[in-house]
């Protein structure tokens, strides 16, 4: 599935940033919750970065590559919170 997904940096917009904004709502990232925009802001980024280091992803440079998708969108992640 994540091979479907694009790279998301700041900047980005549209319906995958959406979706990752979304996600990292459900994950309980508060910088988000309500901010669902398809918008690749600041308090994406610092979303993003948090998740990273949450789940000790080798990347923690706010950039939403493989390896950050696969962790969002892994159904039994088990570094999820």
């Amino acid at each position: 599935m994540t091979k479907d997904l694009p790279s998301l940096k700041q900047g980005d917009r549209g319906p995958a940033v959406a979706l990752l904004q979304r996600l990292l709502v459900l994950y309980g990232y508060p910088n988000l919750v309500g901010a669902v925009d398809g918008v690749f802001g600041s308090r994406t980024q610092s979303a993003v970065l948090q998740f990273q280091r949450d789940q000790n992803l080798i990347k923690k440079d706010g950039v939403v590559g493989d390896e950050t998708w696969q962790q969002l969108t892994y159904p039994t992640g088990t570094q999820r919170p």
